[in-house]
């Protein structure tokens, strides 16, 4: 009786556990939706859709890790990286805003300033993209000094 009563606990706790994945999946079936539809419907050669473009796939790759360590980390660990990977993706999504209102700022007050300055396209991208992740990175040293003061968790 006693036995039975603990493989239904576990197969219960199994369960539980398995319900925390299930969102991953979820948030990359809409982003890989959402990427595939941006990268066959709008040219993403422009510093602007480009940077959004990394906006989906940094979340895209992240999720992959979570689901990817999942199998292989006890619940609390998996919670408490998948709770820290998804504010890191939730400053880097901040700063690619921040980024492309910048970029926007400039083509619509300065028009083809970014154009004299780096005629080929491909240097706009990448400009934008390093602007993007110098800013992330930026942002995010305060966060983990923060953390580490905490000491817990880190």
């Amino acid at each position: 009786m006693q036995n039975s009563t603990e493989q239904e606990a576990s197969n219960s706790s199994f369960f539980v556990k398995e319900l925390l994945v299930v969102p991953e999946f979820v948030n990359i079936l809409f982003l890989l939706a959402g990427a595939v539809g941006m990268y066959k419907g709008v040219e993403i050669q422009h510093p602007i859709y480009a940077v959004l473009f990394a906006d989906m796939v940094v979340p895209i790759l992240s999720y992959c890790i979570n689901i990817i360590s999942f199998p292989f980390t006890p619940v609390l660990i998996y919670f408490s990286s998948s709770n820290l990977s998804t504010v890191i993706c939730l400053n880097f999504h901040s700063t690619c805003w921040c980024a492309t209102s910048i970029i926007r700022y400039i083509y619509i007050v300065h028009e083809n300033w970014l154009q004299r300055v780096l005629p080929n396209i491909q240097l706009q991208c990448f400009a934008a993209y390093v602007i993007t992740v110098v800013s992330a990175l930026c942002c995010t040293i305060p966060m983990f000094a923060y953390g580490r003061s905490l000491g817990e968790f880190f």
